[in-house]
């Protein structure tokens, strides 16, 4: 057979994507086919990575280049084919880790230690889960290897949290922070990737990333100091101070004070940008006075409205008070933030880990208000971290942090023509994807921008209290003290800043509408509660401490640990459930989650499934079961690989029997497309006959005798089918069965052949 070398790409892996050999499906035929395992969370050599989002299912796309059109010259154009992939995805989120080590067990992931990671997962899908697994992927070369890659969850109900009793198990490699030349304070972390899946779930529809901190030691602090700010202050913001970050925006040179700030795909200096060309408007604030202006503000009973509060009489809110009391109303074009003034110091203790928790309501420009996609947002507000130092100085960049109760509800939406922004203290900006030789790389790292995750619409802003008025929070709804609405909890782990000194602050942002400074003023909406604003109350940070801890380096060596092991074959397990079908057309479950891998370092299991009556059932991905119908007896197959070494690979077996009850049995077949005939101890049968463009039934006979007599007596004989008279673009159906009291048998031997519009196929594998 020929074959042809082909390139197959995605929205999230462009250039140069993954190399896939075709092969002719017959000789001379010019149809080529080929598979290659992909995964939605995880980009490793020979998998197509295809990112999934809130807009779009993740798009594949083949392409062929061919090098000579037969007179030794490129052909000038390619040939392409797109596919989409469907994946069953929910709302599945890792809010924890629980790590043992073979070093000095202090929860940090240190030098050449072998690690045991738990997780807690918690399910969010909406519906009970059954057999949720889950694996750990990275390419990150901090880390020598992953031993054992895969967990078994086990089942979780819906809404349920569960903190694994197994572990994944991962070896640090021979890296030192201090060696490096690095401080406490610098980066030197560690990233990996997990995957969930169930029976019912292809995986979790957010990717879900751990990020451990390498190589840290620390001593205690003292002194039990809870962090608490309920903003019942006489004036300015309590524990809080602003960050205006769109000031002076609109001074000078507003375009070029803007450069760095705008989200990737706002970039008026790329073609394929939205904003491409766009001289005026895409820079922060509608005019001088609303970039100089600050939104953020306590909310007090002083107000039109009379104040909201979940506790006390005052809150934090962002937004514009109206006219009237139900006119709140939203910025537009802003980059501002409210952060924590002095830092606050955690615990060490691993078991024990800091939470960030707040109450709030929020309800902002989304797919509500605005022309984007189900699920996506123009304004973005989200919570961010920084480090600071003994004395107090801020260190490092501002990093967004993902809660584990109540999460950010949308996806930040690429479709707007108008600009939207995003910090530059955060360590990118709009320019780090910028690649003019590649104009289809549109997305890069940000805080706030697509695909990232953030709040919107939670809780409610505009009706009196309604407990099950929850926008898009999981709950519970509560009741707050002063004023309307309902207000929801949204908390996060801290666990990845033990020890150390952190401020937190609340950022927004919103995309600008050229001088439109308001929603209200854009849209005279209100009274509407979708340009309501951000309401927060009662920040609490557990775990803090009035002298602080001190974080140093982790110095030792560890150099006679355990190495890591090259790759062997796993031990492949396959169980099909049931094993004996009483009948056939039963699904059959097959589970290879019991499958383990002896080593497989820096990848994790792949699994293909087949059978020895129907061949492929699917092909390698990362998902450990699969469902089949099993009409006849089969014995199935399961190959286990590791994804870093496909030759390290092991196979597994299942049979099922599949029963035929008793009764009388007969042979159906198709002889030509004129008739069909039975054959055996039948004498008569029920059947219905239909056009497939209707779906109507022209005939339900009884039974009692003859149905055709040209074409011969009931009794092992024939049944006519022209009088159907389907045209050339139509075609018919039947259903036949036993009568009277024979009861139900297998029919298990059906063949078909002739011409027109019944073509020779093989149907011995069904029922």
């Amino acid at each position: 057979m020929r074959e042809i070398a082909v390139e197959v790409r995605s929205d999230a892996e462009q250039d140069p994507g993954e190399r896939l050999l075709l092969e002719e499906t017959d000789p001379g035929s010019d149809i080529y086919t080929g598979s290659i395992p992909y995964s939605v969370f995880h980009d490793t050599p020979g998998t197509l990575f295809a990112q999934t989002d809130s807009l779009n299912l993740p798009a594949v796309t083949v392409v062929y280049d061919d090098d000579d059109d037969g007179t030794g010259n490129a052909c000038p154009t390619a040939v392409e084919a797109q596919t989409r992939l469907v994946l069953p995805t929910g709302d599945l989120r890792v809010i924890g880790t629980v790590l043992a080590d073979n070093g000095d067990d202090d929860g940090w992931a240190d030098t050449n230690e072998t690690v045991d990671m738990a997780i807690t997962v918690r399910n969010l899908s909406g519906i009970d889960l059954s057999g949720v697994r889950a694996q750990l992927m990275t390419d990150d070369d901090k880390i020598d290897c992953i031993v054992d890659p895969s967990i078994q969850v086990g089942d979780l109900a819906a809404g349920e949290t569960k903190t694994t009793v197994g572990s994944f198990r991962f070896r640090v490699a021979a890296v030192d922070r201090s060696l490096s030349g690095l401080t406490t304070f610098d980066d030197f972390s560690a990233a990996f990737d997990v995957t969930l899946s169930s029976d019912q779930l292809d995986g979790a529809g957010r990717a879900q990333r751990i990020t451990l901190d390498l190589d840290l030691d620390a001593a205690p602090g003292s002194g039990a100091n809870e962090f608490f700010e309920g903003f019942e202050v006489g004036s300015g913001l309590g524990s809080f101070t602003t960050m205006n970050l769109d000031f002076g925006m609109q001074s000078g040179d507003p375009e070029a004070n803007a450069d760095g700030y705008r989200c990737q795909y706002s970039d008026p200096d790329w073609l394929n940008s939205n904003s491409y060309g766009l001289i005026e408007g895409c820079s922060p604030g509608a005019s001088p006075a609303q970039a100089d202006a600050f939104f953020w503000q306590v909310h007090d009973p002083g107000q039109i409205d009379g104040g909201k509060a979940y506790g006390g009489t005052r809150s934090l809110y962002m937004g514009v008070f109206g006219a009237a009391s139900d006119e709140h109303t939203t910025p537009l074009g802003i980059l501002e933030a409210v952060a924590i003034a002095q830092p606050v110091n955690l615990d060490i203790d691993p078991f024990d880990p800091p939470i960030l928790s707040f109450k709030h309501q929020i309800s902002v420009g989304d797919d509500r208000l605005l022309a984007t996609s189900f699920g996506s947002t123009g304004d973005r507000a989200i919570v961010q971290v920084q480090l600071a130092d003994g004395s107090g100085n801020s260190v490092g960049y501002w990093t967004t942090i993902d809660p584990m109760e109540n999460g950010y509800d949308s996806q930040a939406s690429r479709e707007l023509s108008n600009c939207s922004f995003d910090p530059v203290d955060d360590g990118s900006t709009e320019d780090d994807y910028f690649v003019p030789a590649d104009p289809d790389r549109r997305l890069g790292p940000s805080s706030s921008c697509y695909p990232r995750y953030v709040f919107s619409y939670l809780g409610d802003t505009f009706d009196a209290f309604d407990p099950a008025a929850l926008g898009n929070a999981e709950g519970p709804g509560l009741a707050g003290t002063v004023g309307s609405g309902t207000w929801v909890e949204s908390s996060f782990n801290l666990e990845r800043y033990r020890g150390k000194r952190i401020r937190v602050r609340f950022l927004f942002t919103s995309s600008r509408e050229r001088d439109v400074e308001t929603y209200e003023q854009r849209l005279s909406l209100n009274p509407d509660r979708r340009d309501d604003g951000w309401w927060i109350d009662d920040v609490r940070i557990t775990r803090a401490l009035t002298i602080p801890a001190t974080q140093t380096g982790d110095h030792a060596a560890n150099a006679g640990l355990e190495q890591c092991a090259a790759c062997s074959p796993p031990a492949a397990d396959l169980v099909a459930t049931p094993a004996a079908a009483d009948s056939p057309g039963q699904v059959v479950r097959l589970d290879a989650s019991g499958s383990a891998p002896v080593a497989c370092p820096d990848g994790v299991l792949q699994f293909r499934f087949r059978s020895n009556v129907d061949g492929v059932l699917r092909d390698f991905t990362d998902a450990a079961t699969l469902f089949d119908v099993a009409s006849v007896a089969k014995t199935y197959t399961v190959d286990v690989r590791c994804s870093s070494d496909v030759s390290c690979v092991a196979s597994a077996n299942a049979s099922v029997a599949v029963d035929c009850p008793t009764g009388p049995g007969s042979t159906i077949s198709f002889g030509d497309k004129s008739a069909f005939s039975w054959f055996g101890s039948v004498d008569r049968l029920f059947y219905a006959q239909g056009r497939l463009s209707t779906l109507d039934v022209s005939r339900t006979p009884d039974g009692s005798g003859s149905t055709s007599s040209t074409c011969g007596p009931v009794g092992g004989g024939a049944h006519c089918v022209t009088d159907v008279n389907p045209d050339p673009t139509d075609g018919a159906w039947w259903l036949v069965r036993s009568f009277g009291e024979l009861g139900a048998y297998c029919n298990l031997t059906w063949s078909s052949g002739g011409s027109g519009e019944f073509p020779g196929r093989d149907f011995s594998a069904l029922p």
